[in-house]
Order: C-alpha cells, then sequence, then structure tokens
C-alpha cells in the first residue's frame, strides 16, 4: 500500500513528498520555473476566498501543490496535447486540496494527499521541462551555426541544397537562400565535383570519412580553398538529410604554398633547389629501374669567374646575373627536364632519357649563351662555365650521380675551364687525390715542404742576367717533387692562393735582399712574381705586397708582379684601379702569355702595365717561316707602339734567341740560358755571372 502523507505532521516524517520534491526540482529545466512558484507560495489567492495563508501556517503539501501548479501553468500552453492531458488529474486532485484549505479549513486538521496522484505529475511536468529545454538549445545552436564563419548545408539525396547557413553571403557571396535548391557539386571546381560527390555517398553508406579539400567559385569568379566534412543524419526528423561543414582554407593554403615556395625553390631564381633537384632525381631514376629507357644525364654547371663579380661591383649586381643565367639556362630546356640553382654559382640540369650526344649537345649550348655579356649596372659583364655530366645507371642513386657530375665539372675546371667533361670512372680516383692534396697542402704552406726556384732573365743583347722569374715547388714527403701545374689550380680553386701567394712573396723579396747584400758587385736582380688574379682582387693583396717590402727591405722598384689577361675580362676598370694602387708601391706589372687570354687589344692603352711577356708557344715558332713566327713579330710591334718592354718565355735553341734580338724583343728566359735554379744554385750561378761580367746596369727602363 502506498504511504500517505497526513497534513500537520512534521516535515522530517514526510518522506513521499521528497520523491516529489526531486520529480520536479531536480528535473532537467526545472530551475526557470522556481521563479513562479516561489511567487506562488508567497501569497495564494485561491477559488472566490481571498484569504491568504500565512507562510509559517501553510501546510508544505500545499505550498507544493502550489508550486507545481505555477510551473505547469508555465509551460502548459507551449506543450503538446497529448501530454497536457497527463496533468488534469493529478492537477484536479491538488486544486481540490488546495482549495479546501483556502476556504477556512483548519490548516492544521488531518486530511489525506494521494500520492499516487503526484508522481505522474512530477513526470509530466519534468517532459514538460526537457521539452522546452530542446527548444532552447536548438535555438542556441542555430544562433551558433548562423554566427559561425563555416558553411552549414543540408544535402538531399539528390546533393541539392535544402538549407545553407548565412556563412554563403561571406564566403561564396551567394545569399543562402540562392543556394537552396541548387547542386552544390556544381559549385565546385571541375575537378574537386567528384571529391564532393564520392564524400557524401561514402557518408549515406555509413563510413567515416576525413574531411577533403574541395574548390568553389565565387560570385566575383575567385576559387575558394575549403575543407569539407559530412555527417549523415538523414534519420533526424529535424534535418532528414546529409549535413556538410565548409571551411575557408583559403589563407592557410596560400601560407602553405608560400611555405612549400620557399623549401624547394631558390628564392632568387624561381629554380628548383638543391633539395627538390635531388627529388626529381631520385624520382627519376626509379622510373628507370623499371623501365628500359635510355639513362638520365646531370648537368652541373659552374660559372667561371663570378666571384669578380661579387668583389667589383658588389652583391647585387652578382644576382643580376644569377637570375640573367638561370633564365639562359631554361629556354634551353625540354618539356620534364629541371633546372636548379645548388648554391651561390653552381647550377644543375636534369634531362630524362637522353642520348650521351643530346647531353654533349646541350652543355655546348649552356657554355656558348653564358659567354653573351651581361648588361649590369651599365657595365657588360662576361661569363663563362664549367660542365660535368654524369649519365645515371642502373643501380645509381642521387647522391651518387651529382657526385660524380662534380668530379667531372673539376675536371673540366683543372682542363682550363670553358669546357664539359663527361664522367669515367678514373675521374673518381682522381677527385680522391685532389682532395687528399688539397689536405696536404694546407699542412705544407705550415711545414717548409714549398720552396722557391728562380729562372734567370737575360737581357738578349748583352746576354746578361737582370733578372729572375720566381718559381714554387712543393716537395711532397711521400709523393716526392709536385710541380706547380699539379698544385696552383687547386690553390685557386680551394682559396689557399691567398695564403701560398703570401709565402712566395715574403720569401722572395727576402731572398733579393740577401743577394743584394751578399754580392754587392751586382745590381740588385729584379724579382718578377705571379700574381693571381683572386690574390689581385682581394682588398688585402695591397696591404700584403706594402708589408712584405717593408719587412724584408726590398725595393720596390725591383719587384715586377707578372698577371694574366684573364684579369681584365669582367671589369676593366675596376682592374686598371687596383693595379693603378698597386703602382703607387714602386714596382712594375707585365702580363704574362700574353696573346693567349681573352683581352681586347683596345684595352691595351689604358692599361697600367709595363712589360708584355711573349708566350713559349709563339716563340717556338719564330725560327721556322714567316708565317710562324708573325705572332712573335706582332707582339714586338705592338709593344713597341705603346712604349712596353718585352720578355720572351721559352728560349730553347741558341737560334731562337738570335731570331728574336733581330725582330726587336728586349729580354728572354728559357733552358737556353738556364733552367730554374735553387737559392743555392743561384748563388754560383751570380758569382759566375760577376766574373764573366762587369756589374750591369739595372734593368732597361721602357723604350722611350
Amino acid at each position: 500500500m502506498k504511504p500517505r502523507v497526513r497534513a500537520g505532521e512534521p516535515e522530517t516524517v514526510g518522506r513521499p513528498s521528497e520523491a516529489v520534491d526531486t520529480g520536479l526540482l531536480r528535473s532537467p529545466g526545472a530551475s526557470a520555473y522556481l521563479p513562479a512558484a516561489a511567487l506562488a507560495a508567497a501569497g495564494i489567492g485561491l477559488g472566490g476566498a481571498g484569504a491568504a495563508l500565512p507562510l509559517e501556517t501553510t501546510p508544505r503539501v500545499i505550498l507544493l501543490a502550489t508550486a507545481l501548479l505555477a510551473a505547469a501553468a508555465a509551460v502548459a500552453a507551449a506543450s503538446a496535447a497529448a501530454v497536457r492531458h497527463r496533468l488534469l488529474r493529478p492537477l484536479n486532485h491538488l486544486a481540490d486540496i488546495a482549495g479546501s484549505a483556502a476556504a477556512g479549513k483548519d490548516p492544521q486538521a488531518s486530511f489525506d494527499v494521494d500520492v499516487d496522484a503526484l508522481e505522474p505529475l512530477s513526470g509530466a511536468v519534468a517532459e514538460l521541462v526537457a521539452e522546452v529545454g530542446r527548444g532552447r538549445g536548438a535555438v542556441r545552436a542555430n544562433a551558433i551555426l548562423e554566427g559561425s564563419s563555416d558553411l552549414t548545408v543540408i544535402l538531399d539525396p539528390q546533393g541539392r541544397v535544402r538549407h545553407a547557413s548565412s556563412a554563403a553571403d561571406t564566403m561564396l557571396g551567394r545569399p543562402a537562400s540562392w543556394l537552396t535548391g541548387q547542386m552544390l557539386a556544381g559549385l565546385s571546381h571541375p575537378d574537386d565535383s567528384a571529391r564532393l560527390e564520392d564524400l557524401r555517398r561514402r557518408v549515406e553508406e555509413g563510413a567515416q570519412p576525413e574531411r577533403v579539400e574541395v574548390r568553389f567559385s565565387h560570385r566575383l569568379g575567385q576559387e575558394v580553398a575549403t575543407e569539407v566534412g559530412a555527417a549523415d543524419l538523414r534519420g533526424d526528423p529535424q534535418v532528414k538529410g546529409v549535413v556538410l561543414n565548409i571551411r575557408d582554407v583559403t589563407t592557410r593554403m596560400a601560407q602553405e604554398q608560400d611555405l612549400l615556395r620557399r623549401a624547394l625553390y631558390d628564392p632568387l631564381t624561381g629554380l628548383a633547389n638543391r633539395a627538390l633537384f635531388r627529388e626529381h632525381v631520385e624520382r627519376a631514376l626509379a622510373r628507370l629501374r623499371r623501365t628500359t629507357a635510355r639513362p638520365h644525364a646531370v648537368l652541373l654547371v659552374d660559372l667561371d669567374g663570378f666571384k669578380r663579380v661579387n668583389d667589383s661591383l658588389g652583391h647585387a649586381a652578382g644576382d643580376e646575373v644569377l637570375v640573367e643565367v638561370a633564365k639562359r639556362l631554361s629556354s634551353l630546356l625540354r618539356p620534364g627536364d629541371t633546372a636548379a640553382r645548388l648554391g651561390a654559382d653552381e647550377f644543375a640540369v636534369l634531362l630524362e632519357n637522353p642520348s650521351e650526344a643530346e647531353a654533349a649537345e646541350l652543355a655546348e649550348q649552356i657554355l656558348k649563351v653564358l659567354l653573351f655579356p651581361i648588361v649590369v649596372q651599365g657595365k657588360e659583364v662576361v661569363l663563362s662555365g664549367s660542365i660535368g655530366i654524369a649519365l645515371g645507371e642502373l643501380g645509381d642513386d642521387a647522391e651518387e650521380l651529382l657526385r660524380n657530375a662534380d668530379v667531372a665539372m673539376y675536371t673540366a675546371k683543372a682542363a682550363g675551364k670553358r669546357q664539359f667533361r663527361t664522367f669515367e670512372a678514373a675521374m673518381h680516383h682522381a677527385a680522391l687525390r685532389r682532395l687528399d692534396l688539397e689536405s696536404d697542402l694546407r699542412r705544407a704552406i705550415d711545414s717548409h715542404e714549398l720552396f722557391l726556384t728562380y729562372q734567370p732573365i737575360f737581357e738578349l743583347a748583352a746576354n746578361r742576367m737582370v733578372g729572375v722569374e720566381v718559381l714554387v715547388r712543393w716537395q711532397h714527403p711521400e709523393r716526392g717533387l709536385i710541380q706547380p701545374l699539379d698544385f696552383i689550380p687547386l690553390a685557386e680553386d680551394s682559396g689557399l692562393i691567398r695564403p701560398l701567394g703570401r709565402f712566395i712573396l715574403e720569401e722572395a723579396c727576402r731572398q733579393g735582399q740577401d743577394w743584394w747584400h751578399r754580392f754587392p758587385g751586382h745590381r740588385p736582380l729584379r724579382l718578377c712574381v705571379n700574381a693571381s688574379v683572386r690574390q689581385i682582387e682581394d682588398p688585402r693583396f695591397y696591404d700584403e705586397v706594402a708589408a712584405a717590402l717593408d719587412r724584408s727591405g726590398f725595393e720596390g722598384a725591383n719587384l715586377t708582379l707578372e698577371i694574366t689577361e684573364s684579369l681584365f675580362m669582367d671589369d676593366v676598370e675596376a682592374a686598371v684601379q687596383k693595379l693603378c694602387r698597386l703602382k703607387e708601391l714602386g714596382l712594375k706589372l707585365a702580363v704574362d702569355d700574353f696573346g693567349t687570354g681573352y683581352s681586347s687589344l683596345s684595352y691595351l692603352r689604358s692599361l697600367p702595365v709595363d712589360v708584355l711577356k711573349i708566350d713559349k708557344s709563339f716563340v717556338a715558332g719564330v725560327t721556322f717561316g714567316v708565317e710562324q713566327s708573325a705572332v712573335a713579330h706582332a707582339v714586338v710591334k705592338l709593344a713597341r707602339t705603346f712604349n712596353l718592354q718585352t720578355v720572351a718565355e721559352g728560349i730553347e735553341q741558341p737560334e731562337q734567341a738570335a731570331e728574336l734580338q733581330a725582330i726587336g724583343a728586349d729580354l728572354g728566359q728559357g733552358y737556353w740560358f738556364s733552367r730554374p735554379l735553387t737559392a743555392q744554385m743561384m748563388d754560383t750561378f751570380l758569382t759566375d755571372e760577376l766574373s764573366r761580367h762587369q756589374p750591369v746596369p739595372p734593368l732597361a727602363e721602357a723604350r722611350s
């Protein structure tokens, strides 16, 4: 039997009323109705009595009933008819009790309340509260969706838009009302519409696909990059469709593309960088393993003399040159080939499936286009290149192919630059030896393995020694004597030419001053020291020459620096400025191997040089008729025109010396006079010279 609550009993005894209290006050959303219940409980006026019951004398059940009545009245109008009907019986029962109390019945009198009447009332009110709560939640959710920057659409089974949020206007430039009834796939990029339809299909089949990237068209014509997610809510009576969440990722994707370009492309030239080029090579080699096609080719292109551009015109001018080189390189490639800038002045090309002849033909074309002058800051810059070619074979990887091309490129440089070489296995062993030699050379400069020799220079008319050319030799502890042609180019490429050149200059000046003191009967010998282009372009070279003269006490007037014509290839004005400053030290300048370089004779008048040296190749033909001696004759005549001295190199026969003297050459050197001598051997040679001749006057000045 159900327990009953009797009026006037203490609250601690009324356990059934707690169940009623729990059913109402702890149900979802009940707090929304407490204010109304509290007002009703504070002053009850029911029926026609109009009597207000004091709060302290009102039975608890009356207060509870009144609160329930107020709460029920607040929601009854919004509830469904079936639910409202469930309230009638328990509410009427409570109304009778409340009416009796209001009519004057003793509030402390004992009367019964049927708990069975309270339980359905509690459940019904809780259901109404939840229903209203859901309505409010739906309003709140709809407000959030409408305020979101993401576009939410509901699609019907055919893929038409049934509903769209207001974000459509911002994202696509079209109002939501316009989207309704449209096929959403028709608004996407043609390449993405199938992806969008596939997303909807997979969702309808119960799958949980990831978000997909879809491009939509904006009303103004631009593409909008989005990410689309989907959920199947066809079973929800309030939705009845597939819901898509569309997020605009245009800005994010643009940032990602920018980061990708920075990571994979050279920012200056726009070509692929080393990482991307290597990836392309790896993919090409992977395809080669699956086919029987011809091997791929990698061409490594290094600019000869680019450092001079940066040093003379500045890095901004150097960047302009690199951009122009990249354009010329790209213009020669076939579709599908890849050009890259690997760093500094080094470029690379990937040719897919060329023949060896095709790779060689491209290398020749690159060498030709590099020779065309590049105008930078109003000046013409002329560059050349050295190219290494490596053909990819089965089993090669990208690192190996690039290394082989690099080895071939350095082989081309060592052979004289402005040419290309195709990799051969023997080159790899030579490269390893070269690497070891470079390491040994660094050590040799500080460990006294290098020493100087001196080749006498004679005045042809008087047959007297007037100077020496200073030559460096390397006595390797394991390899023996190493000739200059085997390590000077290595020093140039590795940057060791500066410490090596400083050693040569200081030791030569010291030795020249020593001879002056020990052979007072002989005029100081003119020292002719070779200076590389890299040394002269170095802004510290002037100070190094001045320091060598100052420390040794050797007179600058007795020093000649021999330079090559390549110094004037890029920027004649800058070269002239550097040479004029060097001449402030009192020294003379000679152009070595004149006629074998690339400078224009029109520059000769403006160059601050004093001597032209006739190359050995021209000297060899002076006794073989007019044609073969024509160059030597021309150089001598040109020197006279510009008031310069001439020195003939490589004289090996007395007939050559006689012919050169006859055509007017001033000085000569070669095996006919003497081989290069060590310092100790020169002591003996000088003693013999003093015994054969009276003291000789200083080296003849330039012809008047």
